[in-house]
Order: structure tokens, then C-alpha cells, then sequence
């Protein structure tokens, strides 16, 4: 015969509070145990199996996100200095270009 489990040890193995522990026994989701005096004195205890079986259950495996085929628009693209200095100079031919001429002497 397999031990029966307290409730603070099953809370430590799942890592939760003996209250969400107390809730996942009432809506059914790990069964227990009552080892008390009925329903006037209950005093729940685990199987080791039941446990198992609830972590078995709540396991899941997420697959990975397929990657975009385009770099997201966040992607870091580092400039050179060739490339601000080209930038600058188309800009001020623009300029000048726009730029009203006056009347020469």
C-alpha cells in the first residue's frame, strides 16, 4: 500500500498554496482522500498516483512560433559612416537645388 500524502507536502510538490491546492480537490481536478470523521471533521490526504496523474494531465509542450520570413520593422540595422555622409551630401544638393538663386554681379 502507497503512503497517503499531506496536503502541505502535495502543496510543495505542484509549488502551490494549500488554497489553490484545497480548490483544484473541490472542482475535481485531484482527487482525494477524506480520512477525517465524514463530512463534519474532513481531513484530506493524496495518493502519490493522483498527483502524478494531474501533472501528466496539465503538462503541455508549446511548438515553437514560426519566425516571419522579413526582419520585423524593430530589427536593429546599423549605419555606416559612408552612409551619413552620403545622406548629407544629397541633402544639402537638395537644398541647394530648391533653394531660390538670386541675381548674380
Amino acid at each position: 500500500m502507497e503512503n497517503l500524502l499531506t496536503p502541505s507536502q502535495v502543496s510543495a510538490i505542484l509549488a502551490i498554496s494549500s488554497r489553490q491546492l484545497r480548490d483544484l480537490a473541490d472542482s475535481g481536478e485531484i482527487a482525494f482522500v477524506n480520512v477525517g470523521q465524514g463530512e463534519c471533521r474532513p481531513s484530506r490526504r493524496y495518493k502519490p498516483k493522483d498527483i502524478e496523474d494531474f501533472i501528466a494531465r496539465r503538462t503541455t509542450i508549446l511548438s515553437p512560433r514560426p519566425r516571419p520570413a522579413t526582419p520585423s520593422p524593430r530589427a536593429k540595422r546599423y549605419v555606416t559612416i559612408s552612409e551619413v555622409l552620403e545622406r548629407r551630401i544629397e541633402e544639402r544638393r537638395r537644398l541647394k537645388e530648391a533653394a531660390p538663386r538670386g541675381k548674380r554681379r
